[in-house]
């Protein structure tokens, strides 16, 4: 016999009638309490049946609310199915299969497709998934799932995930990650997911629907993603970014490495590959020998605490990482740059300042580049009145900034200066090591010698009481330690001339004229250098090898 709930009461100020305890039934659609009146209505139990006589459809209870409105959902709705009503709005509060959905975001490009998180997909056998437009699994099927890398097509399979529990060890409760579509899909269309096993079985599938989700707002709006990591060098191949061309006479350190970190808004972010943030695998005891060699490498960037990332390859999600191949090739001299720094008198101030030039393995230039240098941190600071004193110096120079036919290369070079005293003060005026430990440093004793004929016309000597000419070439030419090629040279190359350079001019001579008197028709400043640029001419070619700068001393 039916019992009434005296708690509920409908809107017409009757009880309906529920008996927890009755037998299992099948009710009439009219007969059933959903609210409202309550005369002459029933309580279902949950598994009872209820039959819609006018739409032909048969229900069964799921659930009660506390107020004992029933839940009803199509018995016909299995596995996943979803009921005719729910192509246009979302189902009541059913069992949680009816309530899954496909998020679609169209607000990026391309769009993006979240598979509901409730939805698990269980066994060791499942591999990937894929998901269709409507029901047509079959060869015409549209598959609307795609999946991308820095922007490039990969596939259209969904790798599935493990989902992490920590009560136990997980091995086959899996997730389906985000994907994305070049698809339009409306809201409230009809997908399939289908799961498949590795060896590309079908081992399920969920009819799902479509929900777009561009108007809703995330957590966190202005949060940016990083999408991917790279490599900036001047070596980076032109037409494959994802190989490095490296000269083989240029050291590892010299490779100059940034990793640029790229974010979901577009921004870029550059560190350099120094172990901090950035490393690369595969550097570690390489040594260039044979060219055309290859070797793999990985560039590794550590992920901070309050950094996002998508791919992340960690199971505990701290690094992002990126493929890369270092491609080995003959040697190139302006990769092999070299700086050559002489002080200069102020006679006005009564300090020295540097004048650097830049001269490399190629031995076809030498350019005045003091305006581009700039110091390092761990430099000494240059301080032009101190002396006996070594100032140990480190700079830069970016060879883009110096032409724009050079590449985008940053040298970085060390060397000390000695300065003995006072450029208006006769004697030896400074010493230069242009090498760590470099025992015979240049500058020793030397002066350029210079007496006026007549007005802007000079006699300049270079001998300074050397004895020979093998003496004299080692202490203003190989004392600067000019760049040789170590693979095919034992030492620098020995010139066979020298150019007086003054003010641009240049007043070129061969090597046997090194202790003779050269005129010089140019006005000399008593306090400045003259610069000697030593070269080899063979055969109409000229090789530039090295530079002196040597102070003026009027006799």
């Amino acid at each position: 016999m039916a019992t009434s709930n005296p708690n509920i009461i409908g809107s017409d100020g009757a009880v309906p009638q529920y008996d927890p305890d009755g037998r299992w039934t099948i009710w009439n659609l009219d007969e059933i309490y959903i609210g409202g009146p309550a005369t002459r209505k029933f309580v279902p139990k949950i598994n009872d049946y209820v039959r819609d006589l006018v739409n032909r459809k048969t229900f069964i209870i799921t659930g009660l609310s506390a107020l004992l409105i029933p839940t009803m959902v199509d018995v016909n709705a299995i596995d996943g199915d979803v009921l005719d009503e729910d192509l246009i709005i979302g189902p009541s509060a059913g069992r949680q299969s009816e309530t899954y959905r496909v998020y679609v975001d169209a607000s990026t490009v391309p769009a993006t497709l979240c598979v509901d998180a409730r939805l698990k997909v269980m066994g060791s056998m499942t591999s990937y998934a894929r998901i269709f437009r409507g029901t047509d699994l079959s060869a015409t099927g549209e598959v609307v799932s795609v999946v991308y890398s820095n922007g490039q097509y990969l596939d259209d399979k969904i790798a599935l995930e493990l989902a992490a529990y920590d009560s136990h060890d997980n091995h086959t409760i899996k997730n389906v990650p985000p994907a994305h579509t070049n698809k339009v899909i409306k809201d409230g269309e009809l997908l399939t997911l289908v799961i498949y096993s590795q060896t590309d079985r079908v081992v399920s599938k969920k009819v799902l629907m479509a929900e777009n989700t561009s108007y809703i707002r995330s957590v966190n709006a202005n949060q940016k993603y990083i999408s991917h990591v790279s490599i900036k060098t001047p070596f980076l191949d032109v037409t494959d970014t994802r190989v490095i061309k490296y000269p083989i006479n240029v050291p590892v350190a010299g490779l100059n490495i940034y990793g640029n970190v790229h974010y979901s808004d577009g921004s870029i972010r550059s560190l350099p590959v120094d172990g901090t943030k950035f490393r690369l695998l595969g550097l570690e005891s390489f040594v260039a020998t044979i060219v055309g060699q290859e070797v793999p490498l990985v560039l590794s960037y550590r992920l901070d605490a309050d950094e996002t990332v998508y791919g992340a390859v960690s199971s505990d999600g701290k690094f992002i990482t990126e493929p890369f191949t270092l491609l080995t090739q003959v040697e190139n001299g302006v990769f092999t740059p070299k700086l050559y720094a002489y002080p200069e008198w102020n006679n006005t101030l009564s300090v020295y300042t540097l004048r650097w030039f830049l001269m490399d393995l190629r031995r076809d230039i030498m350019i005045d580049v003091t305006a581009f240098v700039r110091f390092n941190e761990n430099s000494d600071v240059w301080a032009g009145n101190t002396y006996n004193n070594i100032q140990n110096l480190s700079v830069r120079v970016n060879l883009s900034d110096v032409s724009e036919s050079f590449p985008d290369y940053i040298h970085t070079q060390t060397l000390f200066i000695i300065l003995r005293r006072a450029g208006n003060v006769a004697g030896s005026k400074f010493e230069i090591g242009f090498e760590p430990n470099q025992a015979n440093l240049f500058g020793q004793n030397l002066e350029a010698s210079a007496a006026m004929t007549n007005q802007n016309l000079w006699k300049v000597n270079l001998k300074n009481d050397i004895g020979n000419i093998g003496a004299w070439i080692d202490q203003l030419y190989y004392n600067t330690k000019p760049l040789f090629n170590i693979i095919r040279e034992d030492r620098a190359v020995m010139p066979t001339h020298f150019a007086i350079v003054v003010d641009g001019a240049r007043f070129e001579q061969p090597i046997t004229s090194w202790d003779k008197d050269i005129t010089v028709n140019s006005n000399l400043d008593l306090y400045s250098n003259i610069y000697i640029e030593f070269l080899k001419i063979d055969a109409g070619n000229t090789l530039k090898l090295s530079v002196a700068g040597l102070p003026i001393k009027k006799v």
